[in-house]
């Protein structure tokens, strides 16, 4: 099992530029598992919870989005001594999540769907159910099965509906964690 505090961002790109959010503050909890494969490589699996998202804001209007995720990434790793570091890909499924649109006076809250629906109707704001990504990590494994990491996920594919031809946002974070391997 690990916990995890998170930096994530979002990227919006649209008619040839492209702009980064400003970080939120988020977490990211679930299992992990080692599996040994060859000499010091290794399979770490695992499946977490993770909030997503970003903020876009200026002189107090913006947006900010808090999207959960259920995460499954699927790590090659590489241990030299008590270090190890690696890559691999993930695919997140959306659970959960809403949306805060601020004109500097009155801010309004929606909640998100994870549909893919490109039509909003008001009510929910619509966004693709999966997320694919790119992981990478490193850390230090330390006594009695306990290790600190620190990780990137990378967002592939956008997350808004349709076929993103006229523009993407895709999810990324940074994070620094801890964790415990049961049984090392």
């Amino acid at each position: 099992m690990h916990a995890n505090a998170v930096l994530a961002t979002q990227s919006i790109s649209a008619g040839g530029f492209s702009v980064n959010s400003q970080s939120r503050f988020g977490w990211k909890a679930g299992v992990v598992g080692e599996l040994p494969l060859s000499g010091n490589l290794r399979l770490m699996p695992q499946v977490n919870l993770v909030s997503k998202g970003g903020k876009f804001a200026e002189d107090g209007e913006g947006l900010n989005l808090k999207l959960t995720y259920v995460e499954v990434p699927v790590l090659l790793t590489y241990n030299v001594s008590n270090f190890f570091f690696g890559a691999g890909p993930s695919v997140s499924f959306g659970v959960g999540g809403d949306v805060s649109i601020s004109d500097g006076t009155e801010t309004i809250s929606t909640k998100v769907k994870f549909d893919g629906k490109e039509d909003a109707d008001g009510e929910f704001a619509h966004l693709k159910s999966t997320d694919i990504g790119l992981q990478f990590i490193g850390g230090v494994n330390l006594p009695k099965g306990f290790f600190v990491n620190a990780h990137y996920s990378l967002g592939l594919t956008g997350i808004t509906p349709g076929d993103n031809s006229e523009g993407s946002m895709k999810n990324r974070y940074f994070g620094f964690g801890i964790g415990m391997f049961f049984g090392k």
